[in-house]
């Protein structure tokens, strides 16, 4: 980066020039390292197969990628972030497994594997899910969620059926 400034007399005369030149090419390399991470970090999140979140522990999303909205039959992220005001009754089933949820995530140190539960979608039909999430203390130091969720539906009735399957 180079600045120059001109240098006056109280005439307002030209006397001379101040120059500084400062290399910021670290800077720019730093930038663009950035840029490049930001940009796969954005891939990664928009085109995960798997559903992915932060929220806040009182129950709201803060984002959530494609997949967790597509999951839960949203029209996008944005419309599932703005119409979930309240996770704790709209995407579970009982609102009792929220809290549940929030205790457990606690008692093992704010990192969560594999909790499964019964969870609404729009339109008001159910999925089993199981989601993986730890807690987080944000820039402000405020705590959040992050995590990810997986649609379980599928091996939930298939376990069903082998388990009637047994009792025949």
């Amino acid at each position: 980066a180079l600045s120059v400034s001109l240098v006056r007399s109280d005439d307002n005369t030209p006397l001379y020039f101040i120059s500084q030149i400062q290399d910021i090419t670290e800077t720019r390399n730093a930038e663009e390292a950035l840029r490049q991470a930001e940009e796969k970090y954005r891939t990664i999140f928009e085109n995960s197969l798997e559903g992915i979140f932060q929220s806040t522990p009182a129950g709201r999303f803060i984002t959530v990628n494609p997949a967790l909205a597509r999951m839960w039959g949203y029209d996008s992220p944005e419309d599932m972030v703005t119409s979930v005001t309240d996770i704790g009754h709209q995407i579970y089933t009982d609102p009792a497994i929220r809290e549940e949820h929030t205790r457990l995530l606690r008692e093992h140190g704010g990192n969560l594997t594999g909790f499964e539960y019964q969870a609404y979608c729009k339109d008001g039909s159910t999925i089993w899910v199981s989601e993986n999430v730890h807690s987080i203390e944000g820039e402000d130091g405020v705590v959040l969620y992050e995590g990810t969720v997986e649609n379980i539906s599928s091996r939930k009735q298939a376990e069903d059926t082998l388990k009637e399957s047994e009792k025949r």
